[in-house]
C-alpha cells in the first residue's frame, strides 16, 4: 500500500532541467514551428525524387527559416510565458489529484469515528482538526502568493508548492483514515475480556494477543502521522512567512525564493517516502 500512495503522488520537478524540457517541447509542438519544418522536408523530398528547382528550393529555405524562427521566439523570447503556462498546468493536475485523495479520505466518516465511543476517537478528532488546518494553511498561502506576487513563472511555482504541500497531507490522512478503519475492526473490549479468562485456550490467548499488537500499531502509526503532518503545516508556515516578508520588502530576490522552493520541495518528498505513508 506505501508503495501505492507513493506512485500516485509525485511532486512536480522544480529543476532548471526539468522545465527547460517543457518549454522546449512546447516550442517544438507549436504549429508555427511544427508545420512549416513539416513543409520543408516535404519540398526536399521533391528536390530528391525529381531534381532542385527554383520553387522547391525556395519554398524548402522559406519554411526552414520560419520554423527555426518560430522555435527561436518561442524557446528564448517567450520563454516566460511558456513556462508559466506548463506550471499553470502542472498545478491542475495536482488539484485533480486533491480531488480524487478527498473522495477516498471521506472526511464524514472520519467525523464518524471521532462522535464513536472507542479507542481512537481521540486521533480520528486530531486528524479532522489537522485537514481542517491544511486546508486553512494552504489558502492563506494562495492568498499571500496572488497578493505579493505578478503572473508568471515564479506565482506559478509558488502555488504549485502549496498545492503539493496539501496534497502531501491528505494522502498522510488517508493513510491514517486506513489505519483507523483497520484498527476499528479490532475491539480491545471483546479482546481484553477474553484474556481475562483462566480457561482460555492457550492458542487462542496467542491469537487474542497478536490481534491487540495489530491494533497498537495502527494507533502508534496514526500518531506518527499526525507527526509527519505538523512537520509539513509548519513547513507551510515557513513558506508564507517568506512570501509575505518578501512583499514587505518590495524586492522580490529570484535566487532567494526559488531555494527556498526547492528546499521545501525536498523535505515534503521525504517526508512523504519515509515509509510511513
Amino acid at each position: 500500500m506505501a508503495d501505492m500512495v507513493r506512485k500516485s503522488f509525485m511532486l512536480a520537478d522544480f529543476s532548471a532541467e526539468a522545465t527547460t524540457k517543457a518549454v522546449r517541447r512546447a516550442a517544438r509542438s507549436n504549429p508555427m514551428t511544427t508545420y512549416p519544418v513539416v513543409g520543408g522536408l516535404l519540398g526536399g523530398l521533391v528536390m530528391l525524387l525529381f531534381g532542385a528547382s527554383t520553387v522547391p528550393l525556395v519554398g524548402t529555405i522559406a519554411c526552414g527559416l520560419v520554423g527555426c524562427g518560430s522555435y527561436f521566439y518561442r524557446r528564448f523570447i517567450m520563454w516566460e510565458k511558456y513556462l508559466a503556462d506548463h506550471l499553470a498546468k502542472v498545478r491542475e493536475q495536482t488539484k485533480d489529484a486533491q480531488l480524487h485523495v478527498l473522495e477516498i479520505v471521506n472526511s464524514e466518516q472520519l467525523r464518524m469515528y471521532a462522535d464513536e465511543v472507542w479507542e481512537g476517537q481521540s486521533l480520528a478528532r486530531d486528524t479532522l482538526s489537522q485537514l481542517g488546518e491544511a486546508t486553512r494553511k494552504r489558502d492563506t498561502l494562495l492568498q499571500a502568493v496572488t497578493d505579493t506576487f505578478q503572473k508568471g513563472s515564479l506565482y506559478e511555482r509558488h502555488l504549485q508548492a502549496a498545492e503539493e504541500m496539501y496534497l502531501a497531507l491528505l494522502h498522510t490522512i488517508r493513510a491514517i483514515r486506513q489505519n483507523l478503519m483497520n484498527g476499528k475492526s479490532i475491539s480491545l473490549v471483546y479482546i481484553e475480556e477474553l484474556l481475562a479468562r483462566d480457561d482460555l485456550d492457550p492458542e487462542r490467548r496467542r491469537a487474542l494477543e497478536g490481534q491487540r499488537t495489530i491494533h497498537d500499531d495502527h494507533m502508534q502509526t496514526i500518531k506518527k502521522l499526525l507527526v509527519q503532518n505538523e512537520n509539513v503545516l509548519y513547513e507551510v508556515d515557513r513558506l508564507t512567512q517568506v512570501v509575505i516578508e518578501t512583499a514587505a520588502d518590495d524586492v522580490i530576490t529570484l535566487n532567494r525564493i526559488c531555494t527556498e522552493i526547492s528546499q521545501l520541495a525536498e523535505r515534503v518528498r521525504l517526508y512523504s517516502e519515509s515509509g510511513l505513508t
